[in-house]
């Protein structure tokens, strides 16, 4: 077996996860000092169990794991590992390969695991025991370790040795068996004491136990008995109470029969109401039909009104149209007939001027022949006189054309004048529209909005009358209600208040006393009540007090104990029965002590029970007599912690109903839930009697305002019919304002179109001026500068006819003639311009007549077409009103067919809300009925309660439990008899031990088993004894034996160590286990002394030599040295080495080490250094 390799993970300075591969032969770790060298001795103690952060050199065990540097965030956890090779099977085991583990967290949970299996500290310590290794043995050695051997005192010492000699595992064994003898004397002495105690209670508990058996035998036949007669009594009350149910199953089966018969009369009711409701709405729907119907007859007649002004207004234009075309007509033709006049002129102008041409042309050519001959200088009086005529005929051009444009500037400027004047007349009737439009847009706004107000109005009208209708409907249901619950209540209050009277559900004898007592007022005077009557207790305590105080609701509470006696002695004489009674100033009333009521302050604790009720001061003593220790607690774990503590010294009773009596009998289970109790009849009177109350005075309020829903609603109804009248009348206003405002819009908009065509009419005259008076503008230029032209060249001709002056006399008299009839040709020319402009002038009012007679045209087209449309509209508008008409004729038939029907239905409403109450009143009778029979079956309930309850209370027995004690032949009478004769016979027993049986039973089986067991324990005592003893004996020899081996192996290796000198091993005096061992060593050249007195160096290599000489004895399958070499000089180094390497040949080692002959000795080297302060790296080297 040996060591395979190291892993560490977070243990001190080795943050990362290292792992180190031990090899066999001698494995060295070699570092500067603070490097981390020791950690690794200490990561294997730590791994092997160490407990002590002292031994591990920190201050508490969270110093092992990384705590981190300045670049290096510490770690949460540390882990190290061994795993070792176990071939040889040295450690008995199924696995070859061992790995013990150990994990710690920074919480301090540690964990150890082998082979990856957790498991205990003592596992891993049982695993390696004998073996060396361990946190205790040889197989980590350091100086520490060395001094220890060497300086402890010589007992302490000797756990080396049996760790070498291999004993170890015995003396725990040993140990073990030691403390299991001790446990078992010490067992053995109890059971001698309970066993004495126990002889003591055995003859007391055997009398006893007779005795009790006599008992139990009365009582079971006490038992059978009563359960006999309780069941018996039972099984007869519940045959009345069948009988009683069977007659509430009757009458509620025809309250169910009568609840329907007035369901479907209120259904019939309902739908009655509902069709009425509908039916009246449709009327309200009609009614508002027919007022829009009758709005929109007059709506229509203010329609068909506006178009007949409308067609008449219509006529009226047409009639103007017809005017103005005559006269445009007459125009024309006036136009026409002077237009042909001036063509006639125009055209004998035009002959004329034609004449007088052909006559210059003539005296041209004459002037021509007659210059011909004057040369060159004729010439260019010709050619002159050509340019004057050609400029002359261009000026007369211009001149033509600048008196037409004047003329066609003058009459577009008429035609603008004239557009822009019928543009302003149209502006001004526009403006007047707009205002006439304005004013009826607000008129027609201002009737919307008193139509929209009185619409609204209605609407709101129509909500209230349905929101008082639903309110009206809900205060009848309310009412109804309220009636019915009053009447229920009246009912039930009647019965509690008859039972009460009657004392219903007391005992025949409390029920018989206080009816005799009315005739008796002598003892009436001296009762005070019932004790239920007499006392007030809250809801929530109800159930508590009603269980715990049971049948003592039924006492009788009197003044004094000559009272009671009184009144028993008339009991006595009237054979009326017995009752238990309370005189108040003879109670003996036992309250809690101070220590107990200490305990009230526990949680879950209520109250005490006699806090909890109310009375008077003189029926005080009477409940604190019987609750005054009693406690209520919320529940039986509360009562159960109560009772303990209080060692069961008074009762408890849960909010549930369960108790616990003192002494420690329980009872409790479920409680059958009913509303029949004496305490709850008298709250439930007082309850009803407030309902009845509250009813009263709520069906008062119901009824007050039912009636002014139904004022409310008439109110409502009338308000509506007025604004519908309001809202009709309003309609046709609106309609007519309307239809003046829509012809009006009309108008405006017709009007808008003629302003737009007259508008573009004057824009297209402005462009055509503009244009005319620019070509005129420009023609008057061109006109100037011809007339320069013409002047200048004049002025050449004059020059040239000068220069041919002789010419001009021949000429003259032709030029004369000439110029005559040029002149005249020049005013023909003239007057047929002016005829022109005249005829231009004409025909520019011809095509305005005309362009006016299409706009007519046009005009009278669209009024046609117009009139048409108001023709089709009038049409359909008669139609419409015809048809509005026949509507209304119908709607108001069937309006009238409505009311009617509305009327036969309130009648059959009236009649069946007649029979509803003729049925509720047949109800509340059954009702009456029900409750005096479920008051007769609660009594029976009661009785056959009570019996149920002694049943459970005496036997704890359930009804169904106790079925099979029932005897077919059971004899009532007989039994009654037998019953009073057990009863005298276990009284005059007195006070019996029932749990005497079984206690003697319980003592026997307990004493008979302790004696049995003290007889074992004997037996075991001796084997434990034995094995001790066998042990022991064992230890010892191999003690003996290994120690003599260990004693001369270590004077070999000491005189080989120190080369020569003499060693020896003793053992001190006493019991060879327990003594101590002695080292005794004498170096060469010194006298044999103690080991104490030796150098420093000789203390090291003696306690090395010894180590050796157990090495040799037990080799331990890894040993570590921690730097144990430090002390010894160089010369015991090389010794030290030597032995060391002549070991390893069969032994594994680890040395930690600073000296070089140690290190040269090593197979395998392992550096460590820290290239990061504070983090250990690992750098291996193999030799």
């Amino acid at each position: 077996m040996f060591l395979k390799r190291i892993e560490l993970n977070g243990f001190k300075s080795f943050c990362n996860k290292k792992e180190i591969i031990i090899n066999k032969g001698i494995t060295g770790v070699v570092g500067p000092n603070g490097s981390g060298k020791s950690n690794i001795a200490d990561a294997m103690r730590w791994v092997l169990g160490e407990q002590s952060s002292k031994n591990l050199r920190g201050t508490s065990m969270q110093d092992v794991i990384f705590n981190g540097t300045q670049t290096r965030s510490k770690k949460g956890y540390c882990e190290v590992a061994l795993i070792f090779d176990n071939s040889d099977m040295r450690i008995k085991s199924e696995y070859t390969e061992i790995a013990v583990r150990r994990k710690m967290y920074r919480s301090g949970e540690s964990e150890y695991s082998i082979n990856n299996t957790n498991c205990r500290l003592k596992d891993i310590l049982e695993l390696f025991r004998d073996t060396g290794i361990g946190r205790e043995g040889y197989s980590i050695i350091g100086q520490g370790k060395i001094d220890e051997i060497l300086t402890s005192k010589a007992t302490d010492r000797r756990k080396v040795f049996e760790e070498a000699a291999g004993i170890m595992k015995y003396r725990v064994r040993k140990e073990e068996a030691e403390r299991n003898l001790r446990k078992t004397n010490d067992n053995i002495t109890r059971i001698d004491d309970i066993i004495s105690e126990l002889s003591s209670q055995i003859e007391p508990l055997e009398k006893q136990m007779n005795e009790a058996r006599d008992y139990l035998t009365l009582r079971d036949r006490l038992k059978e008995l009563e359960i006999n007669l309780y069941l018996y009594q039972y099984d007869r009350t519940g045959e009345r109470i069948a009988k009683t149910e069977e007659q509430v199953r009757e009458n509620e089966q025809e309250f169910q029969d009568l609840t329907e018969q007035i369901a479907l009369e209120n259904a019939h009711v309902l739908e009655i109401k509902k069709q009425l409701s509908r039916l009246q709405d449709e009327i309200e729907e009609q009614n508002v039909r027919l007022g829009e119907q009758m709005s929109e007859q007059e709506r229509l007649k203010g329609s068909l009104n506006l178009l007949a002004e409308k067609e008449n207004t219509n006529q009226h234009a047409m009639q103007e149209n017809y005017e103005k075309r005559d006269a445009y007509e007459e125009q024309i033709a006036e136009s026409e007939q002077k237009l042909r006049e001036l063509n006639v002129q125009i055209s004998e102008k035009n002959t004329a001027i034609d004449e007088k041409y052909a006559e210059i042309l003539a005296l041209r050519v004459r002037i021509k022949e007659v210059t011909g001959k004057s040369g060159d200088a004729q010439e260019g009086i010709d050619s002159v006189r050509a340019e004057v005529e050609s400029a002359r005929t261009a000026l007369q051009t211009m001149l033509l054309d600048l008196n037409e444009k004047q003329v066609k500037a003058e009459v577009l400027s008429q035609k603008k004048e004239q557009a822009q004047a019928e543009i302003d007349r149209h502006n001004a009737h526009v403006l007047q529209l707009r205002q006439t439009i304005e004013s009826l847009k607000r008129e027609a706004m201002e009737c919307d909005r008193q139509s929209a107000d009185l619409r609204s109005a209605m609407n709101e009208a129509a909500q209230t009358i349905r929101v008082l209708q639903d309110e009206r409907t809900q205060a009848e249901k309310k009412v109804a209600d309220t009636a019915r619950r009053l009447s229920e209540d009246e009912s039930r209050l009647k019965l509690l208040n008859d039972m009460r009277d009657e004392y219903e559900g007391y005992f025949d004898s409390v029920r018989s006393l206080f009816k005799a007592a009315k005739n008796a007022p002598d003892i009436s005077r001296k009762i005070k009540g019932v004790l239920a009557e007499l006392v007030d207790v809250p809801k929530k305590y109800e159930t508590p007090i009603e269980v715990i105080l049971g049948n003592a609701l039924q006492n009788v509470v009197v003044e004094n104990d000559t009272d009671a006696k009184d009144i028993i002695s008339f009991l006595r004489q009237n054979n009326l029965g017995r009752v238990t009674f309370l005189p108040t100033k003879s109670l003996k009333v036992r309250t809690l002590q101070k220590e107990e009521k200490s305990f009230l302050n526990m949680d879950g604790v209520e109250c005490v029970a006699s806090e909890a009720i109310s009375c008077s001061d003189a029926v005080r003593p009477a409940v604190d007599f019987l609750l005054s220790r009693t406690v209520i607690v919320r529940d039986m774990d509360s009562a159960i912690a109560l009772m303990r503590k209080t060692d069961y010294a008074f009762r408890a009773v849960t909010m549930d109903g369960d108790f616990i009596k003192p002494g420690g009998v329980i009872t409790g289970g479920s409680l059958k839930k009913n509303n029949t109790g004496l305490l709850s009849r008298k709250r439930m009177a007082q309850e009803l009697a407030e309902n009845v109350a509250g009813n009263r005075k709520l069906l008062a309020e119901w009824n007050a305002a039912l009636g002014e829903c139904v004022k409310k609603s008439e109110a409502a109804q009338r308000l509506q019919h007025e604004t519908l009248q309001k809202l009709r009348e309003q309609e046709i206003r609106t309609a007519e304002a309307k239809q003046k405002f829509q012809t009006a819009q009309d108008t405006f908009i017709s009007n808008e179109q003629v302003t737009a065509d007259l508008t573009d009419r004057l824009t297209e005259a402005v462009t055509d001026c503009e244009q005319m008076e620019a070509a005129t503008e420009a023609l008057k230029k061109d006109t100037v500068q011809a007339q320069a032209d013409f002047e200048a060249l004049r002025l050449r001709q004059e020059e040239a006819e000068a220069r041919a002056a002789g010419v001009a006399a021949q000429t003259s008299a032709i030029k004369d003639s000439l110029s005559a009839q040029e002149l005249q040709q020049s005013e023909l020319t003239n007057e047929k311009n002016i005829l022109l402009r005249e005829a231009e002038h004409l025909r520019v009012l011809i095509a305005q007549a005309k362009d006016g007679l299409g706009r007519l045209q046009q005009n009278s087209d669209a009024l046609s077409e117009e009139m048409k449309e108001l023709t089709h509209s009038k049409a359909e508008l008669r139609g419409q009103l015809d048809g509005i008409l026949e509507r209304i004729r119908q709607a108001g038939e069937e309006a009238r067919g409505k009311l009617a029907l509305r009327d036969e239905w309130n009648v059959q409403a009236e009649e069946t809300a007649g029979r509803v109450e003729a049925l509720n009143t047949q109800k509340d009778l059954l009702i009456e009925q029900k409750y005096k029979f479920i008051a007769s079956r609660e009594k029976l309930e009661i009785s056959r309660e009570n019996y149920q309850n002694k049943l459970w209370e005496d036997y704890g027995l359930t009804y169904a439990n106790a079925l099979p004690f029932l005897k077919k032949d059971f004899a009532y009478q007989a039994s009654v008899r037998e019953i009073d004769e057990i009863r005298e016979r276990i009284r005059e027993m007195g006070a019996v031990n029932p749990n005497a049986i079984e206690d003697y039973t319980r003592v026997r089986e307990r004493y008979d088993n302790l004696v049995l067991q003290r007889e074992d324990l004997t037996a075991a005592g001796n084997d434990l004894q034995i094995v001790i003893n066998g042990l022991l004996s064992g230890m010892k020899e191999s003690f003996r034996e290994k120690f003599a081996m260990i004693n001369e192996n270590f004077q070999k290796t000491f005189h080989d160590l120190f080369g020569g000198g003499y060693a020896q091993l003793e053992l001190g005096e006493g019991d060879i286990m327990e003594c101590g061992v002695e080292i005794i060593a004498e170096p060469p050249g010194k006298k044999l002394q103690n080991i104490g007195l030796l150098s420093g160096g000789e203390k090291a290599l003696t306690a090395i030599a010894l180590l050796f000489a157990m090495l040799n004895i037990n080799p331990s399958p890894i040993c570590l040295l921690d730097e144990i070499d430090a002390p010894l000089d160089d010369a015991n180094v090389i010794r030290f080495s030597e032995y060391l390497q002549t070991l390893s040949k069969e032994l594994q080692f680890i040395v930690i080490t600073h000296r070089k002959p140690s290190m040269a000795i090593c197979d395998t080297l392992y550096g460590i250094a820290m290239q990061e302060k504070g983090v250990s790296d690992i750098v291996s080297v193999e030799l």
